[in-house]
């Protein structure tokens, strides 16, 4: 879908501005899994577990991250 985006906040806000109003349907949004807030938490681990315990990493993990809308 043709659009713009602007990074807001201070690089904390995304936004997608479509160049005309979507039809109906089922969308979604793709992100990359490396995509890493400023302390390097990524969209892969859980923010509050312990990395260090064993089982709480995995490496099979999906190169991105899909959000249907």
């Amino acid at each position: 879908m043709p659009g713009e985006i602007e990074i807001l906040d201070k690089e904390t806000r995304w936004r997608f501005i479509p160049d005309r109003p979507p039809q109906a349907g089922a969308y979604s949004i793709r992100i990359d899994s490396r995509l890493e807030d400023l302390v390097g938490n990524t969209l892969n681990y859980l923010f509050d577990v312990d990395v260090q315990q064993e089982g709480n990493l995995s490496p099979d993990q999906p190169p991105y991250v899909l959000f249907r809308f």
